[in-house]
């Protein structure tokens, strides 16, 4: 849809597309089909954008919606959906390619479900070695202290006042005392390993994958072609096949049916043929009528168009053939007209014609004067073009 342009209207209106496209029986249209869709209708449009076109199939599923520009939400849920869509349709063309090789062109249907985990995940992990430590830096440490005390004067008592005290006494007694320390920091570089995981999205968490296989036609005893199953030793064999193409994980949840059904025919029916007349049908009856109808068109034509110009073209010989005839014996040149009379020829010529009329035969002289008129109207038309033409006017005007 083009939008009208309002005259000083500062807003900008983008245009539009809906495209609704029919599918014949099974058939579906791939992603980069739809893309492809999209784009050939953007450059038949001027300013026309692929994203600002919807394409519906004739079932109502949606193919490809158009995105806003300012709606970024809507943009990414939609780029999700198309991811998810056109893995589905990957893996479901894959197994149909692989087992028609087998079973036969057509013969095969898959569908595929598929849950994808669209998060973006980034984690960050930071490990370090104790076994590959190198020391960086040493720093010791050594402190030495030393103190010495002397005993003070004794207490009074009973041994002091004795006479022989101070000799037991004797000198006073001296305490020293040492402290040494000694402390030694030593800093180690221990190696440090930095892991950044970024998941992207689209992990695929679940497949759910469906295939119908059709079975077999083999003529039996009446020459007829009759529906037979395939083996169980054979599906499980396509079973097999389907696994293995599409990464079967059991771990991961992944289900896989292969099923052995009979197709339908899609093929209309054969509408049975009205016989009507000597067994012709209703279509061949109006066929006949047309070619009919066709026949006496021509007919008409002919008798009520191309006969009277006919007879017409023969009256004017005549006449023509006197103006020859004239133009032999000096008289000036003239065509007649219907019922006009020409130039008349000089009173010699015609009695030598009429005598060498008299000595052969009439039919054979009509037939040869009839062409040789012919032949000389053909060439004064060639000599006076705008005279003809006149005189064929005149006679136009005449009939009507």
């Amino acid at each position: 849809v083009m939008p009208k342009r309002e005259l000083f209207s500062r807003e900008k209106q983008e245009p539009s597309a809906s495209v609704v496209l029919t599918m014949k029986g099974a058939q579906r249209l791939s992603s980069e089909q739809v893309n492809a869709v999209q784009h050939l209708i953007a450059t038949s449009v001027p300013s026309l954008q692929p994203n600002h076109i919807s394409v519906v199939d004739n079932k109502g599923k949606l193919l490809a919606g158009g995105v806003d520009d300012g709606d970024a939400s809507s943009g990414i849920a939609t780029k999700a959906e198309d991811r998810r869509r056109t893995f589905q349709n990957r893996l479901a063309r894959t197994i149909e390619e692989l087992l028609e090789r087998t079973v036969g062109f057509g013969k095969v249907r898959a569908e595929v479900h598929t849950e994808m985990d669209f998060d973006r995940i980034s984690t960050q992990e930071e490990t370090f070695d104790p076994d590959g430590q190198v020391p960086r830096s040493t720093q010791t440490i050594e402190q030495t202290a030393s103190a010495k005390d002397a005993e003070g004067t004794p207490p009074v008592s009973v041994g002091t006042n004795l006479p022989d005290a101070n000799l037991q006494g004797g000198d006073t007694a001296n305490s020293t005392s040492s402290e040494t320390r000694t402390e030694e920091t030593v800093n180690f570089e221990i190696s440090k390993k930095v892991i950044s995981h970024v998941r992207e999205m689209g992990i695929t968490k679940r497949l759910s994958v469906a295939v119908l296989i059709d079975g077999k036609r083999v003529e039996n005893d009446d020459g007829d072609l009759a529906y037979q199953p395939r083996s169980e030793a054979e599906m499980e064999l396509l079973a097999t096949l389907v696994r293995g193409a599409i990464g079967f994980n059991a771990d991961r949840g992944d289900t896989v049916e292969v099923i052995n059904m009979e197709f339908a025919d899609f093929r209309p029916p054969e509408e049975p043929l009205d016989l009507f007349i000597f067994g012709l049908s209703k279509n061949d009856i109006f066929k006949f009528a047309e070619m009919l109808v066709t026949i006496i068109i021509v007919l008409l034509v002919i008798l009520l168009v191309v006969r009277p110009l006919v007879s017409r073209a023969l009256e004017s010989i005549p006449s023509a053939h006197e103006q020859l005839l004239a133009d032999h014996t000096g008289g000036a040149p003239a065509l007649a007209g219907p019922g006009a009379v020409g130039v008349p020829a000089p009173s010699g010529a015609v009695p030598e014609e009429e005598e060498f009329e008299e000595l052969i035969d009439i039919d054979h002289v009509e037939g040869r004067v009839k062409a040789s008129s012919v032949k000389k109207v053909g060439e004064i038309v060639d000599k006076h073009p705008d005279e003809a033409l006149s005189i064929v006017r005149d006679w136009m005007y005449q009939e009507s």
